[in-house]
């Protein structure tokens, strides 16, 4: 059974995404429904082994990627192959505080670095402002 993950129709009302070439949408797009991708919106993966997936020369797959990475639309920590989509939970919202239970063992999988205590403290900041029933998130250890 495939997992479900929503698309929000707005992206094609979004300025940054409207403003990629037609690679650099098609890239995001990859990320976005990537099966790797964790319901927090970050993966551990590298540019080649994407770039692999869409049978593209690593440097045709960099030159779309660096146009949604400069727009801040993804994050990525090359040394570790952590990738993020900072806007992630913005438009896949949890259905209900089990979900967010299981933030916490999704984050096992994903490489230390910088940029996932960043993605900590922006998951801790995001259930802050959800109701008091998802509001346990905050026991993470960094």
């Amino acid at each position: 059974m495939g997992r479900y993950r929503k698309i929000d129709t707005r992206t094609w009302n979004d300025k940054k995404f409207n403003e990629l070439y037609d690679y650099g949408k098609l890239v995001f797009f990859l990320l976005l429904t990537h099966p790797h991708l964790t319901p927090i919106g970050a993966m551990r993966t590298s540019l080649p082994g994407l770039a692999s997936e869409l049978h593209w020369p690593i440097e045709k797959f960099k030159k779309a990627f660096n146009e949604s990475y400069l727009k801040s639309m993804v994050r990525y920590d090359e040394s570790s192959g952590f990738i993020w989509l900072p806007n992630f939970l913005k438009y896949n919202q949890p259905e209900s505080p089990n979900v967010v239970k299981l933030w916490e063992y999704y984050l096992d999988y994903l490489p230390e670095c910088l940029l996932k205590n960043l993605l900590i403290g922006h998951v801790k900041s995001y259930v802050q402002t959800l109701s008091d029933s998802f509001n346990f998130f905050g026991n993470l250890a960094n």
